[in-house]
């Protein structure tokens, strides 16, 4: 009997541990099951809905605003900067970063939005029950500023920005994927206007459409030399010689006729055609040096080169190959970038400008004072020339704010020992107070429109009076180079 009771209390025991496995093993199922959900409907780094979940989410609010016949809000945002974060001060700041805009998208929204990260810079809300446009642009401007705040980061603090993309149900779309296509379209919208927001636009989508298919025309339309180059005049304020000219794409569609810069470049730099489109210009301008030169008109051309373009490492040898073949100089050649091609990839960027300073080939920056280059790197550029931005020139004789902008622009020219460019003079007080600021100097309509190259001759012959290239002072449409008007 004592033996029967031994036995028993033993299996009890052994029940008892068996029970206690299985429980723990049941257990430590349940979690496992737990986090394989949260890994397949959250986001791991922030702890927002994944992409996953974003879409189910959506596609719930879509039946849920039909059934009650209610507007929605769907909200596509990219962070402005964020590469240059990543590729200065690595991906662990990163994501840090990437966590704090997290924790302020939370405390900015309602509790019943949902909020999801898609993956890299990207992330979406969803905002039931919109009752009014004007407070979904109210939002978007509080998530604005919210994210704008300087984040502290290792005891130093790094500027990130937002750019928002608006679409609403049921004006802009009845399912999840025209919402969310529509939304991305407002997105880029808002980063090139750099407005912050937009709201998207049927007829900007139209617009976008057409773009796309200016890309898929383009190589045709090289082959068969539908792209031609203008040229525009660029004078020096000091003296007012002719000192070089800019080329100017242009595209003569057979069916839609000139077709704007506006519509098929940036269509060309979202596809591999833009280094064709590059390398074309180049080529046809260099092409025209050469006829210039043998008609003995030694004249420098500027020509811009996408930010796309300068990714590709091979760029300054195909370079080369084409000034060998048209028998250029590489001082009549200038490369034009934009100041925000400067921060797409630094170290990259750098090593293709030093690689044409070492050429010989001139470095100028466009658009200078609209992007967010440090100063500190731009002592470290090779870089010859600045182009100030037409937007700072437009009102110089009446706005004081630009005045101060542009003084300070022509002092960090000097200070950099390089030369600078006003852009976008229209008048000659304009072109006179420029002179008087010290500016070197200018190009625009008031001192001669883009031009095909046949046309530059009688140009020189007008405004120059017939005189050669560097001579003196002549006149112009709006009195001589270098007088008042």
């Amino acid at each position: 009997m004592r033996a029967a009771r031994a036995t028993i209390a033993a299996l009890e025991t052994e029940l008892d541990e068996t029970y206690r496995s299985v429980t723990e093993l049941t257990n430590e199922l349940v979690r496992t099951q737990e986090e394989l959900e949260q890994l397949s409907l959250y986001d791991p780094l922030t702890g927002l809905s994944n992409r996953a979940l974003f879409h189910d989410r959506l596609d719930r609010a879509i039946a849920l605003s039909r059934r009650n016949n209610t507007r929605l809000a769907v909200l596509m945002m990219d962070l402005d900067r964020f590469k240059e974060i990543n590729d200065t001060l690595g991906h662990d700041a990163g994501d840090e970063v990437l966590k704090k805009v997290a924790e302020r998208l939370v405390g900015t929204c309602r509790e019943s939005d949902t909020l999801a990260r898609l993956g890299g810079d990207e992330f979406m809300a969803i905002l039931p029950t919109t009752a009014s446009l004007e407070g979904t642009f109210a939002l978007a401007e509080k998530i604005a500023h919210t994210v704008e705040v300087p984040i502290a980061l290792d005891g130093s603090f790094v500027d990130v920005g937002i750019s928002i993309g608006i679409a609403l149900f049921p004006e802009h779309g009845a399912d999840s994927s025209t919402l969310f296509r529509h939304a991305d379209q407002a997105m880029y919208e808002a980063k090139r206007l750099n407005s912050g927001y937009a709201l998207y636009n049927l007829a900007r989508d139209d617009q976008m459409h057409r773009r796309f298919l200016y890309a898929s025309e383009l190589r045709e339309a090289l082959e068969r030399d539908q792209l031609k180059l203008e040229y525009q005049p660029k004078i020096s304020l000091k003296t007012g010689h002719l000192v070089g000219v800019e080329a100017l794409v242009r595209w003569h569609h057979p069916v839609h006729g000139l077709v704007p810069p506006g519509d098929f470049i940036p269509a060309a730099e979202r596809t591999a055609v833009i280094k064709t489109l590059t390398e074309a210009t180049i080529s046809m301008g260099l092409e025209q040096v050469g006829v210039w030169s043998r008609q003995g008109l030694s004249l420098p051309v500027a020509i811009n080169v996408s930010p796309r373009a300068l990714h590709d490492l091979e760029l300054p040898e195909r370079v080369i190959g084409l000034l060998e073949h048209w028998q250029i100089s590489t001082e009549l050649l200038v490369l034009e970038i934009t100041e925000s091609a400067l921060m797409l990839n630094l170290d990259h960027i750098l090593e293709i400008l030093n690689r044409f300073h070492s050429m010989g080939i001139r470095i100028s920056v466009d658009d200078f004072g609209t992007g967010f280059s440090s100063f500190a790197y731009l002592k470290k550029l090779p870089i010859h020339e600045i182009k100030i931005d037409p937007s700072f020139i437009a009102n110089i004789t009446t706005n004081m704010s630009d005045v101060a902008i542009v003084q300070s622009l022509i002092y960090l020219a000097e200070r950099l020992g390089v030369t600078v460019v006003a852009e976008g003079i229209e008048s000659g007080p304009a072109r006179d107070f420029l002179t008087e600021l010290g500016c070197d100097l200018a190009q625009g309509y008031g001192i001669g429109h883009p031009m095909p190259a046949p046309k530059l001759p009688a140009w020189i012959n007008r405004h120059l009076s017939g005189r050669p290239v560097t001579a003196g002072p002549a006149e112009s449409m709006f009195g001589p180079f270098g007088q008042g008007a």
